[in-house]
C-alpha cells in the first residue's frame, strides 16, 4: 500500500526545467547531484497537508526524510524512518533513479 496516501504534489528543486525534460530521454534516468524532490500529501477528507517527504541526491545516492502531522494546528514532526525502508520501496523504480513521479511538461498538453 502507499505509505504516502492522499492527493500529492511533487516539486523538483535545484534542477532546471530543461534538465527535467532531457531526463525523460535517458535510459536509465539519472538525476543530477543535489537535486531535491519534495512531495506533499493531503488526505481526501482534510484540507491541509499531513505529509512532507523529501529526497535529496548527494554523493550519487538519495537521502530520504519524512515529516508528518495529524492535525492542522500541529507542527510537522520528523519521522525517524530507516533509509533502507525508503530505498527498499523506491527500488521498484530504480530505472527512474528511485523517483516514482516523472516530470509532466505543462506546455505539451
Amino acid at each position: 500500500s502507499d505509505p504516502h496516501i492522499g492527493f500529492k504534489n511533487v516539486y523538483a528543486c535545484n534542477i532546471t526545467e530543461d534538465e527535467l525534460l532531457s531526463l525523460q530521454a535517458q535510459v536509465p534516468l539519472v538525476y543530477p547531484e543535489d537535486t531535491l524532490i519534495i512531495k506533499t500529501s493531503r488526505r481526501a477528507h482534510q484540507d491541509y497537508l499531513w505529509l512532507i517527504a523529501t529526497a535529496r541526491k548527494r554523493g550519487g545516492s538519495w537521502r530520504w526524510t519524512e515529516y508528518k502531522r495529524n492535525f492542522e494546528n500541529e507542527a510537522f514532526l520528523d519521522i525517524p524512518v530507516s533509509q533502507d525502508v525508503c530505498t527498499g520501496c523506491h527500488k521498484l523504480v530504480e530505472a527512474n533513479d528511485f523517483i516514482y513521479t516523472s516530470y509532466a511538461n505543462p506546455r505539451s498538453k
